[in-house]
């Protein structure tokens, strides 16, 4: 099947529940969680992977900026 078409199914809950989390933390003036932080450090791991999956080497989160 279309991956992407599976991918959003299977996950689709997920992202509801992450949206409405949002949404809650805003109406009611706290932060939300995950913040900004927690999205660079899941960034920072994307990239060590597709590096390490590209140079065949691990790639330590110290050598991505």
């Amino acid at each position: 099947g279309d991956y992407r078409s599976d991918f959003l199914e299977r996950f689709k809950q997920a992202y509801i529940r992450e949206l409405q989390s949002f949404v809650d933390a805003v109406l009611e003036g706290r932060k939300p969680s995950p913040g900004p932080r927690d999205a660079v450090e899941s960034l920072r791991v994307a990239i060590a992977a597709t590096r390490s999956l590209h140079e065949k080497r691990p790639v330590r989160l110290v050598e991505v900026a």
